[in-house]
């Protein structure tokens, strides 16, 4: 429902959503109400808009296509037109479909508040460098709980709600987090940083040393540098097939 209302918000914006209501001469017909619009045309009030989504989550690939055991999700995050419209300035990014929602909020509900439950991939991930370079706001808080206490979702990962004030633009370089368990106890605090472009990841560090086999006497395995990989991290005595 949240993402539909997002979808609804965005489209009343850039395109004016219909025909000029004759009782309301600043507002179109709209599924939106009123007060809401004349928000959406008003950059002073859009500065206190918060505009709250858990958007779906979907990627083009998924996590077993690289291994050839997967296949891409048709027409899930690739082919709609948020996606033919920021597919060059998103990169690799735009193959996520709730950083397809951040983007367009970014991009046309400018100066307004996002507050949004996902993954941490775009503050983080090497795949959204190009992503970051356009969406920049101000962190302003947020937390982090397993992946693994929300509905339908399985998995030892973090799944973070983080507020940004898009009115004010500002690189993302670092964020603290509070952390929680499933049990809604405090954890502390987790900082997360982001992946620059004159910097390697694990990934690449790890193939810049390739001994000969008869040298070998342990293999450090780190199949991606994420949270949902951490279940293949792990030293082994030789390769696996």
């Amino acid at each position: 429902m949240m993402s539909f209302l997002t979808s609804l918000v965005i489209n009343t914006l850039q395109t004016g959503g219909g025909g000029v209501d004759s009782k309301c001469p600043h507002c179109v017909e709209s599924k939106l109400p009123k007060p809401l619009q004349e928000i959406l045309k008003d950059e002073a009030k859009r500065k206190k808009l918060i505009i709250f989504i858990n958007p779906p989550y979907a990627e083009a690939t998924s996590g077993t296509t690289p291994a050839g055991i997967g296949k891409n999700k048709d027409g899930v995050a690739l082919g709609n037109a948020t996606y033919e419209r920021y597919k060059d300035s998103m990169g690799k990014a735009s193959n996520e479909l709730f950083a397809q929602f951040f983007f367009r909020i970014y991009k046309e509900i400018p100066h307004c508040k996002l507050a949004s439950f996902s993954t941490l991939k775009y503050v983080n991930s090497s795949n959204f460098i190009k992503f970051r370079e356009i969406f920049q706001a101000k962190f302003l808080k947020g937390f982090i709980a397993p992946a693994y206490t929300f509905d339908n979702v399985k998995g030892n990962f973090p799944i973070g709600f983080l507020v940004w004030n898009l009115a004010q633009p500002q690189a993302i370089e670092k964020i603290a987090l509070d952390i929680f368990n499933e049990n809604g106890a405090s954890l502390g605090k987790k900082r997360f940083y982001t992946t620059l472009d004159n910097k390697e990841s694990i990934n690449k560090w790890l193939k810049t040393f390739k001994p000969t086999a008869d040298s070998t006497l342990g293999i450090l395995m780190a199949d991606a540098p994420d949270f949902q990989n951490n279940n293949h991290i792990g030293i082994l005595s030789k390769p696996t097939k």
